[in-house]
């Protein structure tokens, strides 16, 4: 029997960590949702992730948030 996707709200780390890896299948394979702080979107863009967390939020994996 298949487990269950968790919702998960995250700072940066694991998602550059898995982006840099190239493991973002990883991510999509334990968590439905990951929600980030709004502030947090100047990180990936210093670290060569912006596109990648455009298509994740696009496809509603990745969802920012205001504090």
């Amino acid at each position: 029997m298949p487990r269950a996707k968790s919702l998960s709200s995250s700072n940066t780390g694991p998602l550059i960590s898995a982006f840099q890896c190239g493991r973002i299948d990883l991510l999509k394979h334990y968590f439905e949702t990951i929600y980030i702080p709004e502030s947090e979107l100047e990180e990936f863009r210093r670290h060569g992730a912006d596109e990648t967390i455009r298509q994740l939020t696009s496809e509603g994996f990745v969802v920012s948030v205001f504090f």
